[in-house]
Order: C-alpha cells, then sequence, then structure tokens
C-alpha cells in the first residue's frame, strides 16, 4: 500500500477542468453527466473512489505529456529516440510495478483499479519533476 496514501488525499479533490474530465470520459467511456456525479463524493461507493484514483492518474498523466512534449522539443534531434525510448521504458516498468501492488493488495477485487491508479500516479508525480530537470542530452545518462 506504499503509492495508495497519496492519492487518498486528492480524493475528496473538486473537479479538475474540462480537458481531464473530456479524458476522464474518454478513456473510461462514462458520459461526463455521469462522471460528474461520481466526482461529487469521492468517497460514496468503491466505483466512485476508483473513477476519483483514475481522474487524479490522468490529471498527472496529461501534465507529464505536457511536459515530454516540451522536452522533446527542446533537445537536440541527436538524443531526442533516446530520450523517448527511455520514457516508454518508464511507462513500461511503472506500469508493471503497479500492476504487482495493486495484485499484491486486491487481486481481483473491486479496489484493484483505485489501487493501480493511485500507484500510477503517485509514480507519475514523481516522474515528472525528474522530467523537469531534464537539460540537455547529457541528463538522459
Amino acid at each position: 500500500m506504499r503509492f495508495l496514501l497519496v492519492p487518498l488525499m486528492l480524493l475528496s479533490a473538486p473537479v479538475f477542468g474540462d480537458e481531464v474530465t473530456l479524458e476522464l470520459q474518454r478513456r473510461s467511456n462514462i458520459p461526463v453527466k455521469e462522471l460528474n456525479e461520481l466526482l461529487k463524493d469521492c468517497q460514496n461507493t468503491q466505483l466512485s473512489m476508483n473513477i476519483c484514483s483514475f481522474r487524479n492518474f490522468i490529471k498527472t498523466d496529461l501534465e507529464v505529456k505536457k511536459i515530454r512534449g516540451e522536452k522533446l522539443k527542446s533537445l537536440p534531434e541527436s538524443c531526442r529516440a533516446k530520450f523517448m525510448k527511455q520514457e516508454n521504458d518508464w511507462e513500461r516498468s511503472r506500469d508493471e510495478l503497479c500492476n504487482q501492488e495493486a495484485d499484491e493488495e486486491a487481486k481481483g477485487g473491486s479496489m484493484r483499479p483505485m489501487i493501480f491508479t493511485s500507484c500510477q500516479a503517485v509514480a507519475t508525480e514523481k516522474h515528472t519533476l525528474k522530467l523537469k530537470a531534464i537539460i540537455g542530452c547529457s541528463s538522459l545518462d
């Protein structure tokens, strides 16, 4: 339950901007009206906890993608492929770690999606700080 602690504090956070809500709707296939009802009280049901956790992950995921795009543009052409490989490897590693953690905590249970996306959100937030520190090709080593 290492990654679960921080995102639980975010469960009662207000609904984020339209971009996050629309992305949540796209990824979940749940209509925006229904999402807004679930997001009103993130501790009401397990489904609302799962959706709120997913929203928190999407918020961090959109942020990391924005920063990744900015960093990619700022890097010399010579190290862009290396940068993207590292990013793809990091995402794969994050998801493997979070799947393992979610399975250890709640395999097959209704809490598993919340644990998985909470883990993803925390790991992505930490990774965002690392991305911001990249200043050139030498930062990739």
